[in-house]
């Protein structure tokens, strides 16, 4: 009988030796299972705050393109003798275009109402005269590619010496 005891005994500690064996390999796979969990958790926040970054920046790009398109296309420039260009300086043509100056009595030939392509101007005809105002605009009215109408008003430069 002492025998069978001691037997039953051994194979007890076996088993509790072999228990002790799943138990440690369980608990490493659980560590290791825990550390690649927190990696992954770390990767994705970081990918996350990229994101947010690169959106950030988009945002950005997308406000000085705004910015950039919402200010008037135009300039004005002297050509020769009495003949100026209404530059269209924007990257889209700009439909029903039409030009005026803001003072009655002067000399001014305007150019023909309609689309001015982007990059590309029209030319009008503008003299002062002895009783001219020193600050005599120009008054451009459009309309935008979304359909929106602006107007502009800017002083027509003066000529410049030869």
């Amino acid at each position: 009988m002492e025998t069978a005891a001691n037997v039953v005994m051994a194979v007890c500690a076996i088993l509790t030796l072999i228990g002790a064996a799943v138990s440690w390999v369980r608990s490493n796979v659980s560590k290791q299972a825990k550390a690649a969990a927190e990696r992954a958790r770390d990767e994705a926040q970081r990918t996350v705050e990229a994101a947010e970054q690169t959106a950030a920046g988009v945002q950005r790009l997308a406000d000085t393109l705004a910015e950039a398109n919402a200010a008037p296309p135009w300039e004005v420039k002297w050509e020769k003798g009495d003949m100026y260009a209404l530059v269209n300086t924007g990257n889209a043509t700009l439909t029903d275009v039409e030009v005026d100056i803001d003072t009655d009595n002067e000399i001014f030939t305007p150019p023909p109402a309609g689309p001015i392509d982007a990059k590309s101007s029209a030319l009008f005809m503008y003299s002062r005269h002895h009783g001219s105002e020193m600050n005599v605009c120009i008054v451009v009215t459009w309309t935008q590619p979304d359909g929106t109408r602006h107007t502009w008003r800017h002083p027509i430069p003066r000529k410049r010496g030869l």
